[in-house]
């Protein structure tokens, strides 16, 4: 029972030491890293898809400076990007390591209290009203990405999940396919 013990603990301790190797940033991996997909919220549907985002998937992602390198759904629609089975680009965020595509940039003007939103066509309003987002007379403190699950209806500025927009300081990065780089 004893050798059967140790034999278990060290096929663990090499099977977990192994996975760790595949997410250090060398070889075929280069500058991106990878996690493992805890939640379904990014699913399409009851049963595991190719090319699709699903819990227990291992996703790579990619550090990004500046927020021109994430395309958002409402870019993606005008310009026919898909990834991972919808529109523009997918992000890992903090608060909470989230991983929800970035549907729209909001842009917040101090100076004025007004907001634009890229895609939606609202230039300078007081407040922010999307539908289909679930948003209605929204007020963030900042610019940044209005976020979604896939599996979601409303955005998670609307649901709670991330109230404000997401800086890009906040963001881990965008995710990437290997065969993408």
């Amino acid at each position: 029972m004893k050798k059967q013990l140790i034999i278990i603990g060290a096929t663990v301790i090499f099977v977990v030491v192994g996975i760790s190797g595949c997410f250090e940033n060398e070889g075929d991996i280069s500058e991106e890293e990878g996690i493992v997909v805890l939640t379904d919220s990014m699913s399409h549907g009851d049963s595991p898809q190719n090319g699709i985002i699903d819990k227990g998937d291992i996703v790579y992602y990619r550090e990004i400076s500046n927020i021109s390198e994430i395309i958002t759904w409402t870019q993606g629609q005008s310009i026919d990007y898909k990834k991972y089975g919808d529109y523009g680009d997918v992000i890992l965020f903090n608060p909470g390591s989230i991983l929800h595509r970035a549907i729209c940039w909001v842009e917040y003007h101090e100076e004025y209290g007004t907001y634009t939103v890229q895609g939606y066509d609202i230039i300078n309003v007081s407040n922010i009203s999307i539908e289909e987002l679930g948003l209605e007379e929204y007020k963030p403190s900042h610019s940044g990405f209005i976020t979604k699950a896939d599996k979601k209806s409303i955005c998670d500025q609307a649901s709670g999940v991330c109230s404000d927009p997401v800086k890009l300081e906040w963001i881990i990065g965008k995710v990437v396919r290997l065969e993408d780089k």
